[in-house]
């Protein structure tokens, strides 16, 4: 089994405890939400979304009993705790209280609906970097650095290395200036592959939105390298 093979091979597991995981916090929250929607009669509920796709907010509910007929949602706060859950959500930016526990299956993590409003309020530029202001993204300076240091070898290196000690955001940082030099470089993408891997399961499965873009940025990783280095099914 080459390291590739056996990066997927570990993630393949995660994502199958990931999916148990989502399947048992679904069967949770039905067994908390349609007792007291079938004690007050509602036998259907209607959500209409104002958005295109899976984006969008709701609109409108509408619920209905058994004939049809519309009736009123009824005024009930319905505990979707889990047996021990930790109800303290921790955050760069903010602690949610134990009312405002996000389900396990929320779109992402608590910061970034933080960054929304504090965006949606402030605007674009942070005010933290000058270089905020113009539309040269930091890592355009990829290739430069790599040339400095040796080549995006030694920026993956440094990326690895970031990885293994737990600094995951920061050997994220470094792995995509080594893209932005080489990212046909099968050594940088299966660096990048680990990092991706890490992050996917320091997420312990929170995160839809998260979960899937980390996931789709692996499977562009894996394409590049089958692509360059063959088949390693």
């Amino acid at each position: 089994m080459t390291d590739f093979q056996a990066i997927m091979a570990d993630f393949a597991v995660r994502q199958a405890e990931r999916a148990a995981q989502a399947q048992s916090e679904i069967q949770r929250l039905k067994a908390a939400i349609i007792a007291p929607l079938r004690n007050a009669e509602i036998a259907r509920v209607e959500i209409r979304f104002d958005g295109c796709g899976d984006s969008g907010a709701v609109e409108e509910c509408v619920f209905s009993d058994v004939g049809g007929a519309s009736v009123p949602c009824p005024e009930v706060t319905i505990d979707c705790a889990g047996e021990g859950d930790d109800q303290s959500l921790n955050s760069a930016l903010v602690e949610l209280p134990a009312d405002l526990r996000l389900s396990r299956l929320g779109r992402g993590p608590t910061r970034w609906y933080v960054r929304s409003i504090w965006e949606e309020y402030t605007g674009w530029f942070r005010q933290d970097l000058t270089s905020e202001l113009y539309a040269s993204p930091g890592v355009s300076i990829g290739p430069i650095l790599a040339k400095m240091l040796g080549g995006p070898d030694a920026l993956a290196a440094k990326a690895e290395e970031l990885r293994a000690q737990g600094a995951l955001e920061q050997a994220l940082h470094m792995i995509e200036l080594a893209i932005a030099a080489a990212g046909e470089s099968p050594a940088v993408r299966q660096i990048e592959a680990r990092i991706l891997v890490d992050l996917i399961n320091a997420t312990g499965g929170e995160g839809f939105d998260e979960i899937g873009w980390l996931e789709s940025k692996l499977l562009d990783a894996r394409e590049v390298i089958e692509r360059t280095v063959g088949n390693l099914n």
